[in-house]
């Protein structure tokens, strides 16, 4: 199963959910598509959906998918990776009113510089985008056990624990 989820933000994102659904309808990615879709504005007509799933459901669906399809929020790239799992990266964009500014994409550019994610640059490519996460080799989330980081992860995690 892919599992996309966009986060808890108050912009929707319906570039992903829509181009997902229309993937998912056309058959083109081989195995189920269940999505986390917010207040995207697109009802999916070919993937299981809820709005939102509590915590635990969320981290469950992380540890059962093939692939994790996600916006560019830290927490759940570094949960997934953690996990071990594949990560496509499609940021939200300013231009698309998706967010405020392009912060998600610099986020994204980071871990995919590491090696650890793949990044979706354009919506028109999600599918090769998908089939290069599927089969490129990923390096592993190391955590530094630095202070630093420690504080940045509780940080983020206290903000996802509020906004859900």
């Amino acid at each position: 199963m892919i599992f996309v989820t966009v986060g808890t933000q108050k912009f929707p994102f319906t570039r992903l959910i829509r181009t997902m659904d229309g993937l998912a309808g056309r058959g083109v990615l081989g195995e189920d598509v269940c999505m986390q879709i917010g207040t995207s504005e697109w009802t999916p007509r070919h993937c299981s959906f809820d709005k939102y799933y509590p915590k635990d459901v969320m981290a469950q669906k992380i540890r059962d998918c093939s692939l994790l399809v996600t916006h560019s929020g830290v927490g759940t790239i570094v949960s997934a990776c953690t996990a071990g799992k594949r990560v496509l990266v499609v940021p939200r964009l300013k231009k698309y009113g998706e967010h405020v500014d392009d912060n998600q994409l610099e986020i994204a550019n980071a871990f995919e510089a590491k090696g650890m994610v793949v990044v979706c640059h354009d919506i028109h490519n999600l599918a090769d985008d998908i089939e290069k996460a599927r089969t490129r080799e990923l390096k592993p989330y190391v955590p530094q056990k630095g202070q630093i980081e420690n504080l940045i992860l509780d940080f983020i995690e206290k903000t996802e624990e509020e906004e859900s």
